[in-house]
């Protein structure tokens, strides 16, 4: 005669167990208990612990495998510079400080002292009075600061390329990377740094 077979469904109500066969132990009530319905029911068979090969070490049978390090991501090539234009440099001083620093004008055919002066205080909202526009121009102030404004030697000069100029800022024609600095003077220009 067969063995009778056990149930291994899992019930909601209370558990029964089929009557013991004479073959098979049986075992007690107490000890078979529901599980919840979303829990899997445990293997009995135990899970076999990993062998290692006979021919590792056990200091390599303990290290973990080596992942492969990612290689960092090749950074893109800075962007082409767009091609230099050329300018002239202007920068207006007072003796109580710079009204501009080292401001760029883009360079043109026919660019005086006078136009690129124009040009910087425009672009940083500075005024400023002209005399006489074009080759007899005459500069009377900047930002406040004027002719005879601070004593009667005060008003402005002008350096071209570091050299004290001595004409009017509308005859004075300009070259690529030329620099201009004007510079509010106290003295008739001998003040001027």
């Amino acid at each position: 005669m067969e063995p009778e077979a056990v149930s291994t469904e899992v019930m909601t109500s209370a558990p029964s167990v089929a009557p013991p066969a004479a073959d098979i132990p049986s075992v007690p009530e107490a000890s078979v208990l529901p599980a919840p319905e979303d829990t899997p029911i445990p293997s009995a068979t135990p899970t076999p612990e990993p062998t290692v090969p006979a021919a590792q070490t056990p200091a390599t049978a303990s290290a973990p495998a080596a992942t492969p390090t990612p290689e960092p991501p090749t950074p893109e090539p800075p962007a082409p510079e767009p091609p230099s234009v050329p300018v002239v440099t202007v920068s207006i001083d007072t003796p109580d400080g710079a009204l501009l620093n080292a401001a760029e004008v883009p360079f043109t055919d026919g660019l005086t002292a006078e136009k690129a002066l124009r040009a910087v205080c425009e672009a940083a909202d500075l005024s400023v009075e002209i005399r006489s526009p074009g080759r007899r121009a005459y500069l009377v102030s900047i930002g406040g600061y004027a002719e005879f404004g601070q004593g009667t030697g005060s008003g402005w000069v002008y350096q071209h390329n570091g050299s004290l100029v001595s004409v009017g800022i509308g005859a004075r024609t300009l070259a690529e990377g030329d620099r201009l600095r004007f510079w509010y003077t106290l003295d008739f220009g001998a003040d001027a740094e």
